[in-house]
């Protein structure tokens, strides 16, 4: 088996390079504390010595690998952790983190609700930035923000179950190889968890679904009994010695039990077939999804700005929205996004005029599907600016306001829109409150914008 060792190490050991190359700080330490748990089952279970000296020379050529291709990007990349170990709590994923933990000790039962995290973070982000994020960078504090202490706690016994079962395995298995496979299979769950801590790799569908099936693997490698102990003590039947009333009541009970077997097995098949038919139906849906946002964001940037057109394509994304993804409030942000430049860039009113209701219509849809997103009443305030209706692009204005009560963009963005559609005396409260948050919470990476918004507001003020 030379050679089957040599291909399985190679691609081991391209694996760990590329996990090097990645420049994922969690990702390269995760790894490390993996083969490190790997060596330790393989020491105290007496897995074998050359197992052991398999899995150091995968990582003695590791190193080789990032050596040929160079460790002054990875050592660069792993110097920053210094300044992580200094400030702790001066990092983003920090503060990710404690805004994670304060949404579930909001929700302390069942959470925000699976996949709510990006339309709840805006109302307890603490970054001085007015991006979203999908997750905080932590699945244990996503699963507590979005699932509240009872899916922490299911989480908690899954993972337990599982480690408990694969260290009993390779305590009480006698095969070397089942022995070795668990050993292995230990370091593959501790990757995940170990990286589960400064991301949130579970996330991607394709590690989910690889780390369901090696657990799904594991659990029957400690579990299974060996086919000789299985068999033992079991008398054959249907000897040909035996008289032949004997031999076709054997054939009788083989022939009903092989039916019975068959018909358990179609069960089985025509119940897998509709759990997957359904399950494929409910995986479309966000691809189809995803196809939509390309195909809306590619006419942005590559379709001429005729009306007709483009007020037909949005119209016929807005249909396939609402069959696949009406809850998707990106892609009606996107779609929104796209009406918006193309009511800029035509010349005919009427047209101008149905894009713009199109795309204020879209706003709405993305503000019912993601309610906490204060950015979605921004945009509606703005457009109802742009109609020339300030008391419903206040109301607007004032939901943002509080959907974010410590944010000073949002403010400094409304003032600078009621400065150019409404006018100086709308504007200047939004920008003495961007002001007050910028100076009493120290978030000076606003000061740009509102000085700016400042000078403006300034300028038109004198002029008038």
């Amino acid at each position: 088996r030379a050679h089957q060792n040599f291909l399985v190490g190679f691609a081991v050991a391209l694996m760990g390079a590329a996990v090097f190359w990645s420049l994922s700080r969690g990702g390269i330490l995760s790894m490390m504390l993996a083969f490190a748990g790997v060596l330790v089952a393989v020491a105290a279970t007496s897995v074998g010595r050359r197992k052991g000296l398999y899995v150091a020379a995968v990582a003695v050529v590791i190193v080789g690998w990032v050596t040929y291709l160079g460790w002054e990007p990875v050592v660069r990349r792993l110097a920053t952790l210094e300044d992580v170990a200094l400030q702790p709590r001066a990092t983003w994923r920090w503060q990710m983190f404690t805004d994670a933990c304060r949404m579930g000790l909001d929700f302390p039962l069942l959470g925000t609700g699976a996949g709510t995290f990006l339309s709840a973070y805006p109302s307890y982000r603490s970054l001085p930035t007015r991006a979203v994020s999908d997750s905080p960078h932590d699945e244990y504090a996503h699963v507590f923000a979005e699932a509240g202490v009872t899916g922490l706690l299911i989480l908690a016994l899954a993972m337990g179950l599982l480690y408990t079962t694969v260290i009993r395995g390779l305590a009480t298995r006698r095969n070397p190889y089942a022995r070795g496979f668990l050993a292995g299979g230990l370091g593959a769950l501790l990757v995940v968890s170990f990286h589960s801590i400064v991301d949130f790799p579970m996330r991607t569908p394709a590690i989910a679904a690889t780390v369901a099936v090696t657990a799904a693997l594991l659990w029957r490698a400690a579990r299974i009994e060996s086919n000789s102990r299985k068999n033992s003590g079991r008398r054959p039947e249907g000897n040909p010695e035996d008289p032949p009333e004997a031999r076709d009541a054997h054939q009788a009970r083989e022939n009903r039990l092989a039916l019975e077997r068959l018909q358990r097995g179609l069960v089985a098949l025509v119940g897998v077939g509709i759990v997957w038919v359904v399950a494929g139906g409910l995986a479309l849906d966000p691809l189809r999804g995803q196809l939509e946002g390309r195909l809306i964001r590619r006419a942005r940037e590559h379709v001429a700005w005729n009306a007709d057109s483009t007020l037909a394509l949005v119209e016929a994304s807005e249909r396939s929205l609402r069959r696949h993804s009406a809850g998707d409030a990106r892609l009606h942000a996107e779609l929104a996004d796209l009406a918006d430049a193309a009511a800029e860039a035509v010349t005919d009113p009427v047209r101008r005029l149905e894009l713009a209701d199109k795309s204020l219509a879209l706003r709405m849809a993305a503000a019912r599907a993601e309610p906490l997103n204060a950015w979605h009443p921004f945009h509606a305030a703005v457009h109802y600016m742009t109609f020339q209706r300030p008391d419903l692009a206040w109301a607007q204005a004032q939901r943002a306001c509080r959907l974010l009560p410590n944010d000073p963009w949002v403010r400094a963005y409304l003032a600078d829109a009621f400065r150019a559609y409404v006018g100086p005396e709308a504007a200047r409260p939004y920008l003495e409150e961007a002001e007050r948050l910028a100076e009493t919470r120290l978030i000076e990476t606003a000061n740009p914008l509102i000085a700016q918004v400042r000078k403006r507001l300034d300028e038109e003020s004198a002029a008038e």
